[in-house]
């Protein structure tokens, strides 16, 4: 089939450790991100947020892992995009918070951004990969005739 893509062992092994780890990072920030103040409970949603994003990038790249169809990996692609941007404002907000507002940047924070922009690269290069060299079977079995 033609919405099917061919994803090499390597690549797989690859995304299912970005999945892994950004799944980590996700468990790391739910734990870790509970307000101290009354002023920071007023800006959690900020973190939570993002926890959210991460959390449906690694579910959705889970299921493009898993069914390797075309529109699963541009939906991964798509929401890993949003989640790296988000990690980063999430980063920038925290950075520069006024004092008492914010806890400062967390270590799940960089790990959710750099787990996410790697599953953002790797969906963007399954997707654009022409047809002749995604499709292995498909080549072979033109070879043949």
């Amino acid at each position: 089939m033609l919405e099917d893509v061919w994803i090499s062992g390597r690549v797989r092994a690859f995304t299912l450790g970005a999945i892994a780890t950004l799944g980590g990072g996700v468990l790391w920030g739910w734990l870790s991100s509970r307000p101290h103040t009354a002023a920071q409970t007023q800006t959690a949603w900020v973190s939570q947020l993002t926890l959210g994003a991460f959390t449906l990038a690694a579910v959705l790249s889970s299921a493009a892992i898993g069914l390797r169809r075309f529109r699963w990996c541009c939906a991964a692609a798509y929401v890993a995009g949003i989640a790296t941007v988000l990690g980063l404002g999430t980063v920038w907000w925290h950075q520069t918070a006024p004092l008492g507002r914010s806890a400062g940047p967390a270590a799940w924070m960089f790990v959710g951004v750099l787990s996410c922009a790697t599953l953002t690269a790797v969906w963007l290069i399954v997707i654009v990969t022409p047809l002749e060299r995604s499709q292995p079977d498909l080549r072979s079995a033109i070879a043949d005739r």
